[in-house]
C-alpha cells in the first residue's frame, strides 16, 4: 500500500507566502509611487449611466411585481 504525503516542505510553500518576507522586492526603500491619473469624462459617463440604469430597473421590477 502506498502512503500519501499530506504536509508540504517549505520550498512547495514558497518564501514569498511567508510572513517575514519583504514583498517589494523591486523598490526596497519605497522611493517611487503610481502617480493618481485622472479619471476620462467618458469614463464618469459610463458610470452615471450604469448607476442610473441600475436604478431605474430596480424602479421598474418594483412597479411590475
Amino acid at each position: 500500500m502506498r502512503v500519501i504525503k499530506t504536509t508540504r516542505s517549505n520550498h512547495a510553500v514558497g518564501e514569498i507566502y511567508k510572513p517575514y518576507t519583504e514583498l517589494n522586492l523591486h523598490d526596497p526603500e519605497n522611493k517611487y509611487r503610481w502617480a493618481d491619473e485622472p479619471t476620462p469624462e467618458q469614463v464618469r459617463l459610463v458610470r452615471i449611466l450604469r448607476v442610473l440604469g441600475v436604478i431605474s430597473a430596480v424602479i421598474l421590477l418594483g412597479v411590475m411585481l
